[in-house]
């Protein structure tokens, strides 16, 4: 019997199960149903597939064995479109080359068959968690975006996995949006000098492991514009402040118009 507070974030969820056999998919669904948010049914892989693509559900559960596509299939298929969303397995088979497979395709976790339900729901709800933290960092970077783009003063992030700069910065390059910069190939590198009229360096990479092996400098660097010829492309100095989060490996730079 599950908690009022597993059954709540159960409640949170979407899932896609896909499974063949009617009699097995008929029992699951009439369970799982009382418990998931929401729930897909798919009768084999290219079904299944195709509701991915219309529901992207938060968990995907699926058997292997099935006309059309088999589940090993879709789940690659799947892959290639998301390459986060938690993928378990039903299944009788056990053979190492069969779980070397799956482990290749991206597949988090396997339920044996016959199925267990209480060892299904709880599978599904360790997958929840690591949605759950998802949603988490996905609303602190919606948050944090929104702080930055309020404030008026230019800076940028880069890092692991995540790079943004905010719309103060962009205005001043002359972009309208973050997919413009990012489509344009443009290294914010490109546009800072430093007093002897010299780029920085070739790479952001390198500028910021230069700023954070001297940070007891005070670091002075000249703006260009993207629209500006390069004999009119100096602008006021600013200064760069520079702040390491060492769990998330994100650099917040921030630059600072000298009075």
């Amino acid at each position: 019997m599950l908690d009022k507070e597993t059954l709540e974030k159960l409640q949170k969820i979407t899932v896609l199960y896909v499974e063949d056999d009617e009699n097995i998919r008929d029992e699951l669904v009439d369970i799982l149903e009382m418990d998931i948010g929401t729930l897909y049914v798919a009768c084999d892989g290219q079904e299944g597939l195709d509701m991915f693509k219309e529901h992207k559900p938060d968990i995907v559960v699926t058997d292997i064995q099935m006309p059309n596509m088999d589940g090993l299939e879709m789940s690659s298929k799947i892959r290639e479109l998301d390459s986060e969303v938690p993928i378990i397995i039903t299944t009788a088979f056990n053979e190492p080359s069969f779980l070397i497979k799956a482990i290749d395709i991206g597949v988090d976790k396997y339920v044996t068959k016959p199925i267990d339900l209480d060892k299904l729901e709880s599978t599904i709800l360790r997958s929840a968690k690591t949605v759950f933290q998802q949603r988490i960092i996905n609303e602190q970077i919606e948050l944090s975006t929104l702080a930055m783009d309020r404030n008026n003063e230019m800076m940028f992030v880069t890092g692991k996995d995540f790079s943004y700069v905010n719309k103060a910065l962009l205005n001043f390059l002359g972009f309208s949006t973050i997919e413009e910069f990012e489509k344009s190939g443009v290294c914010i590198c490109e546009h800072l000098k430093d007093s002897d009229d010299e780029y920085i360096c070739k790479t952001k990479k390198d500028w910021i492991e230069f700023m954070q092996n001297n940070q007891e400098k005070d670091h002075i660097v000249y703006l260009k514009r993207c629209s500006v010829e390069e004999q009119e492309a100096i602008v006021l100095p600013y200064k760069v402040e520079l702040k390491y989060f060492k769990e998330l490996e994100q650099y917040l730079v921030m630059l600072k118009k000298i009075k």
